[in-house]
């Protein structure tokens, strides 16, 4: 018998050729999974709902509807349209949208169920509904306390509940699709007292999850609801993602709406519910680092965007698809003048794009001049007056009559009857775009990483002067601000 002494070399090349041959007959299970992003979505809000429900629904026995301009009364409504397996469609307060009738008859719907009172749904709405041959049946209390825990009752009997916060939507939604399908509903809270409704129900809880930080939820309710846990981020991205994280919900898929405007996470909920997936919120033109993170660790692949480009930019997809890293933007100004009686904010976005918000009185209308010349500004993108009085619009006619040029200015719904208003309103029309301005609408600056909404007035609100002031919530990155004027 001969033996070869192989060469340290060729020894070398035969590994190599026999590791090569073993990759050739790996099976694709183990090679590294590609990412998928899809995107449902409508030419608006009403539309992208009919393309969630066309997504999940080739027919349905119900439909939820919710108003379109407003979430309180809608929040609670996920574990209901996942126990009905119905959709929800969106409608305006006063008459439906051809867009939402088409759907009903696409479904061949039997039954409609209204959520909320007639101040939010009219009875016009349900009028409608009837006439389409449907049977029409209204979940709403005096507030949306007593709505959500009218939902409550239409559930089957559970051990356990969430609470969320009742004054926004992000939480509740967020964790919806896990409420859903364990048949847990979501009662709401005030921050520091659980108001009655609530408690009627948790008499028959032994459990419950509270969502949301001490900002919104504090620990006096903590300590009063039955046997409670909390999950709470550093912001309505991180508590969706703790979420997740935290319930050991399906990670096959996840659902991702915009964190900054409740319709799409609304209707999506529902969707995401059924399709045993999770619900994740992200920035208009970034995905938040917590995001980020909680994708990476749980490896999650395949996604669904919901909305379009205008809730959930181009830029999110491609990070998501991890085709663009997500970047340190820089950072956003903001300017405190001193004006006196009143307020004046001056924003300065890493785009350079420049927001200001109110004036303080006319006798400081100089200074602002001078201030906004200081800094070499002699275009203002937006200027946003949160109410017509003296104090807030008085400096702002400087600014109208300055060599500075003016877009966009945006005002109240409420005109207040004085000569300093009307000027303002007089040269407001002139010198630049004049619009009104009521919840949800946004501030299209054209900006990565920055995102401005108003949150207040809401349509069809009505009130003195100071009832119909414009509030505007300010995203950048992970910050964010409240300017109530």
């Amino acid at each position: 018998m001969k033996y070869f002494r192989l060469s340290k070399s060729f020894s070398l090349l035969l590994v190599i050729a026999l590791l090569f041959s073993l990759m050739l007959i790996v099976p694709n299970s183990v090679k590294a999974q590609e990412i998928n992003v899809e995107r449902i979505f409508g030419a608006d809000r009403f539309e992208t709902a009919v393309e969630i429900s066309k997504e999940g629904w080739t027919s349905s026995d119900t439909v939820i509807l919710a108003r379109s301009d407003d979430f309180p009364d809608a929040l609670a409504g996920t574990p209901l349209a996942y126990q009905e397996d119905a959709p929800i469609l969106l409608t305006p307060t006063e008459s439906l949208s051809s867009t939402t009738i088409t759907e009903i008859e696409r479904l061949d719907a039997d039954k409609a169920i209204i959520l909320g009172g007639t101040a939010a749904v009219s009875d016009t709405v349900e009028i409608e509904l009837l006439a389409m041959g449907l049977e029409v049946e209204r979940i709403g209390g005096d507030n949306r306390y007593e709505t959500a825990s009218l939902i409550a009752e239409y559930l089957p009997e559970a051990d356990q509940a969430i609470i969320a916060y009742g004054g926004n939507f992000p939480d509740a939604l967020a964790i919806g699709p896990y409420a859903a399908q364990n048949g847990y509903p979501i009662l709401l809270t005030r921050t520091d007292s659980i108001p009655s409704a609530t408690e009627e129900i948790l008499t028959e809880i032994n459990n419950t999850i509270i969502v949301g930080g001490t900002a919104v939820i504090g620990n006096t309710v903590f300590e009063q609801a039955p046997n409670s846990t909390r999950i709470a981020g550093d912001d309505r991205f991180d508590t969706a993602s703790k979420i997740v994280s935290k319930l050991d919900l399906p990670l096959n898929k996840a659902y991702v709406a915009t964190g900054m405007n409740f319709a799409d996470a609304l209707t999506g909920s529902a969707l995401a519910a059924k399709d045993n997936a999770s619900m994740l919120l992200v920035r208009h033109n970034a995905v938040p680092s917590c995001t980020k993170d909680l994708i990476e660790e749980k490896g999650i692949i395949n996604f669904i965007i919901l909305g379009g480009t205008g809730a959930v930019s181009d830029t999110v997809e491609l990070q998501l698809k991890g085709e663009e890293e997500i970047v340190d933007p820089g950072e956003m100004v903001m300017h405190f003048i001193d004006v006196g009686q009143g307020d004046s904010v001056l924003i300065e976005t890493v785009c350079e794009s420049y927001v200001l918000i109110d004036g303080g009185p006319s006798g400081a209308g100089d200074d602002l001049v001078a201030y906004l010349n200081g800094l070499g500004i002699d275009r203002l993108d937006k200027v946003i007056a949160t109410h017509e009085h003296a104090d807030h619009v008085g400096g702002l006619v400087s600014v109208y009559e300055s060599p500075i040029e003016v877009e966009t200015t945006y005002g109240s719904e409420y005109e207040h009857d004085t000569i300093t208003a009307e000027n303002f309103r007089s040269l407001a029309e002139e010198h630049s775009v004049y619009k009104t301005a009521t919840a949800f609408d946004t501030l299209n600056l054209d900006c990565e990483y920055t995102e401005m909404s108003f949150i207040h007035p809401y349509e069809g609100a009505s009130g003195d002067i100071h009832y119909m002031n414009l509030a505007l919530n300010v995203e950048f990155n992970e910050f964010s601000a409240l300017i109530t004027g």
